[in-house]
């Protein structure tokens, strides 16, 4: 009788680098290890689904979408035999920085100014905050999500806020504080000529000498036991 040769289909070997990364990903694809045991390997095909299949022992792949994607490569020998293998890559988001927003009360006053510092608005788009640094010139750190400084000189003071995530991404926040000068009241000095005399009696009055130390005295009045007013310096 004839002698039948049975043919025998080619072995699958894959290799998919990397098998997981952040989108968008590309990952590189090796079907060299495939073989056939009576013969070669004339064509490879990858496939996954949503792409057309791409041609090719040695080739690559590009995911510009977080998901889990299955790979399959199928191999074709010199006799029209077919296998196939698979294997998964998992592409994920990209990581998302924090948000950093904060309320500052009040944002003006007098010195010394206290403000409240709230930093609870910030937010993670992927995560969550797991610190809030507050950055103040002059001043040390302070590592509170809440917390108050006090401003002790005039002028605008700027606060920044620094967020960190559970992924170790930061954002900043920035806004300023206005603490005022405060009111002092004016200086009265004053001096009466003659101090005594017959009545009746004239005498000049000057106040002129008065002041005010963050600003200017604008009004003079002048009032006797005996009930007199006057007005001017």
């Amino acid at each position: 009788p004839p002698e039948i040769q049975i043919k025998l289909p080619p072995t699958v070997k894959l290799a998919i680098t990397p098998k997981t990364g952040t989108a968008p990903l590309k990952v590189d694809l090796d079907g060299d290890g495939s073989s056939d045991p009576d013969g070669n390997i004339i064509n490879c095909e990858w496939h996954t689904p949503s792409q057309p299949s791409i041609f090719g022992c040695r080739t690559q792949m590009s995911f510009d979408k977080a998901g889990e994607y299955e790979i399959t490569l199928t191999v074709t020998d010199n006799d029209g035999l077919i296998n196939t293998a698979m294997d998964t890559v998992i592409v994920k988001q990209p990581l998302q920085k924090p948000i950093a927003s904060f309320n500052a009360n009040p944002k003006t006053g007098m010195v010394p100014l206290t403000v409240n510092l709230d930093g609870n608005g910030s937010s993670d788009p992927d995560g969550n905050i797991v610190e809030c640094e507050w950055q103040v010139p002059g001043k040390p750190l302070v590592y509170r999500c809440n917390t108050q400084i006090t401003f002790d000189s005039a002028g605008i003071h700027k606060i920044t806020l620094k967020v960190t995530d559970n992924d170790g991404l930061t954002d900043t926040a920035i806004d300023s504080v206005t603490a005022n000068k405060s009111k002092q009241a004016p200086v009265a000095k004053m001096s009466v000529s003659p101090i005594s005399g017959q009545a009746p009696l004239t005498v000049k009055v000057n106040g002129s000498a008065s002041s005010d130390p963050d600003g200017t005295v604008t009004n003079y009045e002048w009032t006797v036991s005996n009930g007199q007013t006057a007005f001017g310096s």
